[in-house]
């Protein structure tokens, strides 16, 4: 399985209307940089962060068809830090009966410009994993 490295890097890039354009997710501290899972991009492009927030991780695995373990477990850890990030730029700290932990997550920079918004932030990683989903 990937490793636990004390904190990542997320860029996420946001169009002049506020949707979601790009985001890219950088592991520091790992021996070999995880690739990024390209479907979870297509899920989110062009979705706002208020989606992005409020996807439920089953219903995601079960869009993506995902029941490897191991990519389960990658495509967490990138949901996770995309969320909390989204939440953190928002100044949202709870969703339904939720908590989202902020303090997981610090601003590094903010840019703007006619094209939009590029946000860069450092997210630990999350406490909690969830058990893995199976879709049979």
């Amino acid at each position: 399985m990937p490793c636990l490295e004390p904190a990542s890097n997320i860029v996420i890039s946001l169009s002049a209307d506020g949707r979601l354009a790009k985001f890219r997710f950088v592991n520091r501290g790992c021996t070999r940089e995880l690739a990024s899972i390209e479907s979870l991009h297509r899920y989110y492009d062009g979705k706002t962060l208020d989606d992005v927030i409020k996807t439920d991780f089953s219903k995601l695995t079960a869009d993506l068809k995902v029941a490897d373990e191991e990519e389960q477990f990658k495509l967490y850890l990138e949901w996770d830090i995309l969320r909390t990030a989204a939440a953190k730029y928002l100044g949202i700290t709870k969703i339904a009966e939720e908590d989202i932990d902020q303090d997981r997550c610090h601003i590094v920079s903010l840019t703007q410009t006619t094209q939009g918004v590029e946000i860069v932030e450092t997210v630990l990683p999350p406490i909690d994993f969830p058990k893995i989903v199976r879709h049979d």
